[in-house]
């Protein structure tokens, strides 16, 4: 697993993109201010450089985020296989959906969940509480009784 972190580097390899970064850049160390200057646009350089290489693989920057974007995904899909978002709490199935939605209406319910998140939950037609929709399922199966 990726990590936050691309592991320690030797110093010889530092030292080699340092120096790499000054050649393609024409830089030689001709006064200390020169020289902090250029140490700055080394750093820089290699921490785009870094940034860069872990983007190019994937590397996640927020897992949180990223954690609830999964989840989100799960439920869309959910829906668009059930037409709803009622994930029952005995569906085996996806244990860890059925907390997640549980979590998401708990934070709701404290007014502690991100606005945007709120947004996007609505955006695909998400039960807040659950008697309300209870109450209009209950409402169109007594209306569909052929009995």
């Amino acid at each position: 697993q990726i990590s936050g972190s691309m592991g320690h580097a030797s110093k010889n390899v530092i030292q080699a993109e340092c120096l790499e970064f000054m050649n393609m850049h024409g830089m030689n160390i001709s006064n200390s201010y020169a020289h902090s200057r250029q140490k700055m646009d080394i750093v820089m350089y290699l921490k785009m450089n870094r940034i860069q290489q872990l983007n190019s693989i994937g590397f996640i920057w927020d897992s949180l985020e990223h954690a609830w974007n999964e989840h989100f995904n799960q439920l869309c899909a959910f829906k668009a296989k059930n037409g709803h978002c009622i994930v029952s709490q005995n569906d085996a199935q996806n244990i860890s959906l059925v907390e997640w939605v549980r979590q998401q209406r708990l934070l709701y319910k404290k007014n502690t969940l991100n606005s945007n998140y709120i947004q996007q939950l609505n955006s695909i037609g998400f039960i807040w509480v659950l008697h309300e929709r209870s109450y209009e399922l209950d409402l169109v199966w007594d209306l569909c009784d052929l009995s």
